[in-house]
């Protein structure tokens, strides 16, 4: 069914795997939540070459 969208009542829907097994224990939850900028300046502030910035939380 490719290219082709379906729509299905959420009532329908069955989870089949349970949430704790979606991702590992070391899954890196910032690849979900952070804006890419963020993430950009957190990884140059790890490797040290940024030395002191600003990272915003996005509402």
């Amino acid at each position: 069914m490719a290219d082709k969208k379906i729509w299905v009542n959420r009532k329908r829907m069955k989870l089949h795997v349970a949430a704790e097994k979606l991702y590992p224990d070391d899954y890196d939850f910032s690849i979900i939540f952070d804006s890419v900028k963020n993430r950009k300046l957190r990884h140059q502030m790890d490797r040290g070459k940024i030395i002191e910035e600003q990272i915003t939380i996005d509402e």
